[in-house]
């Protein structure tokens, strides 16, 4: 592929790694793995740089859809798992108890569900290659691949069924079947193997094609994540690629990481910008507080309409509405209650419905003191309350309700009308992060 490639960072990384483009404050984010630093680069060319002081595998970023600026990042490191915000790190997890003292942590990534996927590796010359794949949830580290040697390159498919893993010592890509309900993994196998080079950090675009970095092969290779069949080549000044994604105001730019280590080139090193002609979709983001609305566990049936892109799950839905539900959309009786530390006041009825426009299914109701419903989503058996935080400590009845119909609710005009509002923000928000 002859594509046009820009040097966009010129300072030399021993290890550069971890590239991400986070559109909702259009920063461009990669680390030095050996020298321990998060590097941020902004829409204005301000770049700051955070030393963490110990080898940073990767930086994943973390919060909701609908944050307007990024507010946090996770750093997966030599001895735990760290939040980095407003320039300061915390530890999160340590790692002390599952990572070897000669090991490290290498790539690392949200998947669909906000669950932190991460894997260990060597962090010297004194021991052969070797670790394993971890999943990060709920305070809690699981195994998911033991045996590993070099972890990277984690991408999922569009449809969410497939999962794909570069282990750099095996010379190969792998695919699993994916199952977003619990996050686990299983029917490995070789996707296609890599020659003159090792496979490195990868990224995904909008048509499942795999873009991945050839470490030693100064080369991103473009391989169908279908077939794994060999689409293009983009050639390098760097002798050492090491990872891509996809950024931009269109998603349209790949960025590339590369590593001087023991080179001297005048390229090795660099951060390298160029545009494809694919695109790629904003990153999954580390899911840092669990929710907290009913039913979250099952929010996560898929969406049957692609009139709102951006909108896979409910749990999406919910965190994009986080930032739209206001008083204009409270019900008229409560307006004067509503507040934006609690957001889902007095929103049930419009927000139900809107998710039986996405989702399907039913809408049911609790009758409620006074007589009026309070309404919530059953989708496929799947019981979810988007709006159920409103009620506090309160413990809600969900069982055997009965369905509400959208032409009684909005025969009050004032209703329907707050729904078309919620509705027409939701699709504006889309439409402007749509890529």
């Amino acid at each position: 592929m002859e594509v046009q490639t820009e040097i966009l960072v010129k300072e030399k990384h021993l290890l550069g790694e971890s590239p991400f483009y986070d559109p909702r404050s259009k920063t461009f984010t990669w680390v030095d793995i050996l020298r321990g630093e998060f590097w941020r680069l902004s829409e204005t060319g301000e770049k700051t740089c955070f030393a963490l002081g110990q080898p940073v595998g990767a930086a994943v970023p973390a919060g909701k859809k609908n944050a307007e600026k990024a507010f946090s990042y996770v750093l997966a490191a030599k001895d735990g798992l760290y939040l980095w915000q407003k320039d300061e790190a915390s530890l999160l997890y340590a790692l002390k108890d599952i990572y070897q003292d000669w090991q490290r942590s290498n790539d690392a990534k949200a998947d669909p569900a906000g669950r932190l996927w991460f894997g260990s590796s060597c962090a010297d010359d004194d021991h052969a290659p070797a670790g394993n794949l971890y999943r990060y949830e709920g305070n809690e580290a699981v195994l998911m691949q033991a045996g590993t040697k070099i972890a990277n390159g984690m991408v999922w498919s569009s449809d969410r069924k497939s999962f794909y893993f570069a282990d750099s010592e095996e010379h190969a890509v792998f695919v699993y079947d994916y199952d977003l309900w619990t996050g686990n993994i299983k029917n490995r196998w070789v996707l296609f193997t890599v020659e003159n080079g090792v496979p490195d950090g990868m990224c995904i675009d909008t048509e499942d094609n795999l873009w991945l970095a050839v470490w030693g092969g100064s080369r991103v290779e473009k391989r169908s994540g279908r077939t794994g069949e060999l689409l293009d080549v983009i050639s390098l000044p760097a002798v050492q690629v090491t990872s891509c994604c996809f950024g931009g105001e269109k998603m349209d730019m790949l960025y590339i990481t590369s590593a001087a280590t023991g080179l001297t080139g005048e390229a090795d090193g660099c951060v390298f910008r160029c545009r494809v002609g694919a695109r790629g979709k904003a990153p999954d983001y580390f899911k840092v507080d669990p929710y907290r609305f009913y039913g979250w566990q099952e929010a996560l049936v898929p969406a049957r309409t692609d009139g709102f892109p951006g909108v896979d799950t409910p749990r999406e839905m919910y965190d994009i509405l986080s930032g739209i539900w206001c008083a204009a959309t409270c019900a008229p009786r409560m307006r004067d209650e509503w507040k934006a530390d609690n957001p889902t006041f007095g929103q049930c009825s419009i927000t139900a419905f809107l998710v039986q426009d996405i989702f399907g299914g039913e809408v049911r109701g609790i009758l409620r003191p006074g007589g009026n419903y309070h309404c919530y989503n059953v989708v496929d058996g799947h019981v979810f309350d988007l709006t159920s935080e409103q009620f506090g400590d309160e413990i809600l009845d969900y069982r055997d309700n009965p369905i509400q119909l959208r032409e009684v609710h909005f025969a009050k005009e004032e209703k329907r009308q707050r729904y078309f509002i919620l509705k027409e923000k939701l699709r504006e928000y889309c439409e402007r992060r749509s890529i």
